[in-house]
């Protein structure tokens, strides 16, 4: 139980993680494409 629940909370901050990145990703594209459009 305990461990099944540990897994999650991983799963949970790599998601986290995950978003973050996408969204500094998005942000930047968004940038370039206003820098050069």
């Amino acid at each position: 139980m305990y461990d099944l629940l540990r897994k999650s909370v991983k799963t949970a901050a790599l998601l986290e993680k995950f978003n973050n990145y996408s969204f500094i990703y998005r942000l930047s594209l968004q940038f370039i494409y206003c820098r050069y459009y």
